[in-house]
């Protein structure tokens, strides 16, 4: 009775259920209604894409450098430095890719523990290291002394991590030559040189590859003009 009494004057029309109908979104109302939910996943996904178009432009219209050496020793060593060491090795190099000039490329990694940051860094250049020997993309090397000696002690095989220079001026075992850059600079930079470095090509023991041979043979004669012309 109580229910009744409530529907007075109510018709049975009134009480039928009407589905709503929900008027025709227009673009800009389309477009607020996203922009509402998916604002910061649409910010988020745009600067991922122009993140990766940048770093594809760069990767194919970097200028490639005909050697590549990686430079690992306990300490920072400044561009300077590298710069004179990138021209010294061009001054006797070959242009192998045809674009008219001689580039070689030093990747300079300081692998010297420290504390916070530091440590971090020397942690990611040594697996930087570790990825170029397994990858061999790149070949030629330029290390600190104790630096070598650690891959020495490391390698499971017995075999020499370098390959044998076979021309006048090698140390060691004849795989590398020990290479004084201070004596190339400035006064002003000598104090920031590195310690005598060990120089040297990267040694295939298995698994060879036809590409890994000539880059191998490329490296092999640029440190070998280079001892020539040292004399």
């Amino acid at each position: 009775m109580a229910r009744e009494r409530y529907l007075v004057g109510v018709s049975k029309e009134e009480l039928e259920y009407k589905p709503h109908v929900s008027e025709p979104m227009t673009p800009k109302g389309w477009f607020s209604n996203f922009w509402y939910h998916y604002k910061w996943v649409t910010i988020g996904a745009v600067f991922a894409v122009i993140v990766l178009t940048v770093l594809l432009w760069q990767t194919f219209t970097r200028e490639k450098p005909d050697y590549q050496l990686c430079l690992a020793v306990e300490g920072y060593v400044p561009e300077a430095i590298v710069e004179v060491m990138e021209a010294e090795l061009e001054k006797v190099g070959t242009d192998l890719n045809g674009d008219g000039e001689v580039m070689v490329t030093i990747q300079n990694l300081n692998i010297a523990d420290g504390e916070g940051n530091s440590l971090q860094i020397a942690a990611a250049n040594r697996q930087v290291m570790a990825i170029h020997i397994g990858t061999r993309d790149v070949v030629l090397f330029a290390m600190s002394k104790d630096y070598y000696e650690s891959l020495l002690t490391n390698l499971t095989d017995g075999v020499s991590f370098l390959h044998p220079l076979e021309t006048a001026g090698t140390a060691g075992d004849g795989t590398y030559f020990e290479w004084d850059v201070k004596e190339l600079l400035p006064k002003e930079l000598q104090a920031y040189a590195p310690d005598p470095l060990i120089v040297g090509v990267r040694a295939f023991t298995n698994d060879i590859k036809e590409a890994d041979l000539k880059k191998s043979e490329e490296a092999l004669q640029l440190l070998k003009a280079y001892l020539t012309a040292k004399g």
